[in-house]
Order: structure tokens, then C-alpha cells, then sequence
């Protein structure tokens, strides 16, 4: 889908997936937000997707960052763009440490 743009966090709420223990939306929004914000991209905001593997099978918050579409060719460009590589690793970094900060006791 060469339209599709943006970033967009998946996550697997707690309410769909026994295993998780805390709140999972906080942490993808957190994520969302920094990457927004650091970047300038579109959002294609959070979604719940208690069917990925990669977010049931973990106890742990968890979430998938979706940074771009290679589809999409302007995504293409950003993504070839060592120094958006670098504002997307940030933007993570940030994400994570605004969770910890607000969210772990």
C-alpha cells in the first residue's frame, strides 16, 4: 500500500493476553509520542494486537514500534536517511526513559 505513512506502536493489552501483569498502553503511547515529536512524522497511532506473538508470549511490557513503510516512498527516503535513523533510535531512547520515568515504581 503505497499510501500508508507514518509511524505507528502495537501493543497487547493486558486484557487480552493473562501473561501481562501491568498496564501495556501506557508504555506504547509513551513511545508514540517521543517518536512523534522527534521526528515530525505522521501518526498512525497505538493498536492493540494481542494476536503478534512477539507481544503474547512476553510477561514483560512490550511493545512493536512500526517506524515507516517501505512502500511508501517518502518512509523509503526517511528511512535511508542515516540521521533519521539516528532521530528514530532518540525518539526511542526518549520513549522509553519518559515510561520508566512516569510509569515504574
Amino acid at each position: 500500500n503505497k499510501s500508508a505513512k507514518g509511524i505507528e506502536v502495537l501493543y497487547a493489552s493486558e486484557k487480552n493476553v493473562i501473561i501481562k501483569t501491568a498496564e501495556q498502553k501506557h508504555f506504547a503511547k509513551c513511545l508514540l509520542n517521543s517518536l512523534i515529536d522527534i521526528t515530525g512524522s505522521s501518526s498512525r497511532g497505538i493498536k492493540n494486537r494481542p494476536d503478534l506473538i512477539v507481544l503474547n508470549k512476553t510477561k514483560n511490557v512490550s511493545a512493536l514500534a512500526e517506524l515507516g513503510f517501505l512502500s511508501n516512498s517518502s518512509d523509503m527516503d526517511s528511512i535511508m536517511n542515516d540521521e533519521y535513523l539516528d532521530l528514530l533510535a532518540q525518539g526511542l531512547f526518549n520513549g522509553i526513559q519518559d515510561y520508566v520515568n512516569n510509569y515504574v515504581e
